[in-house]
């Protein structure tokens, strides 16, 4: 791409033609050719005024989905949409929308802290990504949309966005975020799909919202305690028996309309049923609600347990182990795939060792 000048129409093309292509490797979920990617960053970062707010928030997301290694021009982004911002030419929904981006871009590649820097840089992981990654730590966009949104003006997917963007970028405004969003999540939550509520639960475990504990019990009321009959009903007058009754079926009722019932939970994937299961152990491990949602979302795994790879399976089996929910059948389950995983004599090896 040649250097912009004087004709602004030319540049407008030049980056319009640039969009274009972007936004076709990201529908295709496919990451450009290196040669592409080069002469993106230069069709793009020095013409990123030419772009409407709207045209710069795709620029971001396309960037995030196929090519996110590209930290320089995510970060040149950054810089165009913080200086509208502050100018007051950004909309909300843009500024999310550019926050999203920077924290899936920042969050793809996987980073392990146990290992060195050089070991990192070795295995073709980006500098820049690594970079990235503290960038948007730091983000003051994302500190000024966390001082400006208002979780009530949010569609239930901006909502999971905002929430999702933060806790993945680790930004040090979110947990004051997500405990003001805590009223808007009450109110949407019945209306998410099974990913969403995944995603949103797992943010606040992570995050350690205090205020959190009262969303995940109102998302997972108690079984109802069977009302008294036979023998055991003696001595009791007909109104105690009756109040008892009607107890039971509002407990009942509560129970089968929550999001996380047996047939609730039938509809979630098991990345979902894993996520879930490990937010509440992780956020309320003590409680009899959570107790009795991990035992209902190991029913719903058991059910799912070929579908279900090694990250789902761990987290399934920590979030038992973590709340003290014993599930034979779920355990067995996944103990005989992983012994089918095994190398040819290692499970023999291993017997060995221990006998």
């Amino acid at each position: 791409a040649a250097p912009p000048g004087a004709d602004g129409a030319a540049d407008a093309q030049v980056a319009q033609s640039a969009l274009a292509a972007v936004l076709a490797f990201a529908r295709a979920r496919q990451a450009p050719p290196a040669k592409f990617a080069e002469w993106l960053g230069l069709a793009c970062a020095p013409r990123l005024e030419s772009f409407s707010g709207r045209e710069l928030a795709l620029l971001a997301r396309s960037l995030a989905l196929c090519a996110p290694g590209e930290a320089s021009l995510l970060a040149a982004v950054h810089a165009s949409a913080l200086r509208r911002a502050e100018a007051g030419g950004l909309g909300q929904l843009e500024m999310l929308d550019v926050c999203w981006a920077l924290a899936l871009a920042a969050s793809s590649e996987p980073l392990r802290t146990s290992r060195s820097a050089a070991a990192i840089v070795d295995s073709g992981v980006p500098v820049a990504s690594l970079m990235l990654r503290g960038f948007v730590r730091k983000s003051s966009l994302m500190a000024m949309l966390a001082r400006t949104a208002d979780p009530a003006d949010c569609t239930r997917a901006q909502l999971v966005d905002t929430i999702w963007a933060f806790k993945t970028s680790a930004h040090p405004s979110a947990p004051a975020l997500l405990e003001r969003a805590l009223p808007a999540v009450h109110a949407a939550a019945a209306a998410m799909a099974p990913h969403e509520l995944a995603c949103v639960l797992y943010a606040y475990a992570a995050v350690g919202v205090p205020g959190a504990v009262g969303l995940f019990r109102s998302l997972a009321p108690q079984p109802p305690t069977s009302p008294t009959r036979g023998r055991a009903a003696r001595g009791r007058t007909s109104a105690e028996l009756q109040a008892e009754a009607e107890a039971y079926a509002q407990q009942a009722a509560a129970l089968a309309a929550a999001p996380t019932s047996e047939f609730a939970l039938a509809r979630f994937r098991p990345i979902a049923l894993s996520h879930i299961a490990v937010a509440f152990a992780v956020a309320d491990p003590d409680s009899p609600e959570t107790r009795a949602l991990v035992g209902r979302v190991a029913d719903a795994a058991a059910a799912q347990l070929g579908a279900l790879n090694v990250h789902d399976a761990s987290g399934l089996v920590w979030a038992l182990a973590k709340v003290g929910v014993p599930h034979a059948q779920l355990l067995a389950g996944v103990a005989e795939r992983a012994a089918r995983m095994l190398p040819a004599g290692a499970e023999a090896a291993g017997s060995g060792a221990h006998g």
